[in-house]
């Protein structure tokens, strides 16, 4: 598959955090893409069957999402390359994937600038989660 995305690989579970905020979590992939640049990629497996079932929508600047595990691995994606470029500065501006492994197959995503906006702005509140 990586083949196929053109990504090479870089590290995995690489520490990454907002200091202000009080959180940080694992990166599980970083890779290279074919122009160079760095492409943080978070990895799910399962939900097969209810992925996209919802009990309602998510709160705050997200609430334009449902809380289905698909729109909560699309937060924590964007939450998670918010804060690889903050810990890595150095790097600039980075892609974000969300590959996720089923029985059918590698189901692959790009990360949504809606969703990187919007973890940027929860993250500039300064809240604690």
């Amino acid at each position: 598959m990586t083949q196929r995305l053109h990504l090479t690989p870089v590290a995995t579970q690489v520490v990454v955090r907002n200091e202000q905020c009080n959180i940080a979590t694992l990166v599980d992939a970083v890779f290279l893409n074919a122009k160079g640049r760095i492409v943080v990629v978070e990895l799910k497996t399962g939900f097969e069957g209810y992925n996209d079932v919802s009990t309602g929508r998510m709160l705050a600047e997200f609430a334009y999402l449902t809380n289905a595990p698909a729109s909560q691995h699309r937060v924590q994606l964007a939450f998670t390359k918010e804060m690889f470029e903050m810990t890595f500065p150095e790097f600039g501006d980075v892609d974000g994937l969300l590959i996720r492994m089923t029985s059918t197959g590698a189901h692959v995503r790009s990360l949504d600038q809606r969703d990187s906006a919007a973890a940027r702005a929860a993250m500039r509140k300064g809240s604690k989660f």
